[in-house]
């Protein structure tokens, strides 16, 4: 697996609380910043909270997956475990002297769990029954408990497919029972030019709330394309294709050549437009990942289908 990108990371995000003054007829309280410059300052943190995991019970993510204290993946309707560990400031486990409590919270989701006199961790199970947007969860300690909290990405698979006994040279996995439409406008295939062992996942996730998109999604008449990811562990060598499938109704109308993918390479959580390879079925040198064209077609009256190659960690999205 490639070193990740200091460009941009998934790890540790910074949060910023807003919070608002109202007064009981709703309106809005401005502070004064005199006001504001007599509150005392909170003590800094002491210690901190880092999630190690979330992760649907389901669900063997190969080693191509991204860290699972940096971004989880979970399903609708699968319960899921959250770890979460107190670590001094410099990231070496802390047990606690006594129970300590603490609380997490995303969207649809909160718990409160308590880390056992002595113990360092604490591990607990959610689920989500109809959730398809991904979100932030949050860990945090109680007020004025010394914890910094932490944040990470949690990635929501809308379709899945995860095979646990790898692939077979040039063997095809599909994705599960994608069917495009306008209301399921990405499919994805993946095959390797060699045999690949341990654990396989294709899976798309809603793009709008993917990290690292931002607004780059193709989007018409309120539909969106969405994220694919593509997550198998190559070796030395090897190059693997997934073809990316894109609705018509997104991705009708032009050649195959003007819908070029957002790749994400080696999985950092930054997104940019794939380099074209240098010929047909070939990753060009230093390019890790490239969309080739010349294999890149139209089927079914106009759905798209763009093949792309690479030999190292993927995901993508037209």
């Amino acid at each position: 697996m490639t070193p990740r990108s200091t460009t941009v990371s998934w790890r540790r995000r910074g949060i910023v609380l807003l919070a608002a003054a109202s007064t009981t007829l709703g309106l809005a309280v401005v502070v004064s910043p005199a006001a504001e410059a007599g509150k005392p300052e909170p003590p800094p943190p002491t210690a901190q909270l880092q999630i190690l995991q979330v992760q649907d019970e389901e669900t063997f993510l190969p080693d191509a997956a991204p860290d699972p204290d940096a971004v989880g993946y979970i399903r609708p309707g699968l319960p899921f475990s959250i770890v979460v560990q107190s670590q001094t400031l410099t990231g070496d486990p802390l047990p606690v002297g006594t129970k300590t409590n603490i609380t997490l919270s995303g969207s649809g989701y909160s718990a409160t769990a308590t880390i056992e006199k002595d113990a360092s961790q604490v591990t607990l199970t959610g689920q989500l029954r109809s959730a398809t947007s991904n979100f932030s969860l949050t860990a945090a300690g109680a007020k004025n408990s010394g914890y910094a909290s932490d944040t990470v990405p949690v990635v929501v698979g809308v379709k899945s497919t995860n095979k646990t006994n790898g692939l077979n040279a040039n063997e095809t996995l599909e994705l599960g029972d994608c069917v495009l439409g306008a209301d399921n406008p990405t499919c994805v295939s993946l095959s390797v030019d060699g045999a690949v062992a341990g654990n396989v996942l294709l899976s798309t996730s809603e793009c709008a709330t993917f990290p690292g998109t931002g607004v780059d999604c193709t989007t018409k008449k309120g539909k969106s394309t969405l994220v694919a990811q593509t997550l198998v562990d190559l070796q030395p060598g090897q190059v693997a294709t997934a073809i990316l499938y894109c609705d018509k109704s997104l991705c009708g109308n032009g050649g195959v050549t003007q819908f070029v993918p957002l790749v994400d390479k080696g999985n950092t959580g930054a997104f940019a437009p794939a380099e074209e390879c240098p010929e047909k079925g070939v990753v060009g040198e230093g390019q890790g990942i490239c969309v080739d064209f010349r294999q890149s077609t139209r089927f079914n009256a106009g759905d798209l289908a763009t093949y792309i190659l690479f030999d190292d960690d993927a995901r993508s999205l037209h």
